[in-house]
């Protein structure tokens, strides 16, 4: 149902926001992300895909703390190139 929602929300963005500005574009990224989860709980239905399906999802649980120190770590040398960077 939250699809539906969603999908009928990015119409609205659209309409109000131009399609390729930044609102719309997170709107739809965050739409694909959703539907990628929903995909994958529906292929756990099938037989051959439920041990794969499994896995994929276990690994992107076991990955939180390492996007999580991966982010901090971009950020960091990110505000360090903005140090010693020349600013005009």
């Amino acid at each position: 149902m939250l699809h539906i929602v969603l999908g009928y929300s990015n119409i609205l963005l659209q309409i109000f926001f131009p399609p390729r500005g930044i609102v719309c574009q997170l709107s739809m990224v965050f739409i694909i992300i959703f539907m990628l989860f929903k995909l994958f709980f529906f292929l756990r239905i099938i037989q051959r895909f439920s041990v794969i399906t499994t896995m994929i999802i276990q690994c992107i649980a076991d990955l939180k703390v390492f996007n999580l120190f991966f982010t901090i770590m971009i950020i960091h040398f990110g505000m360090a190139m903005n140090v010693l960077a020349v600013n005009p």
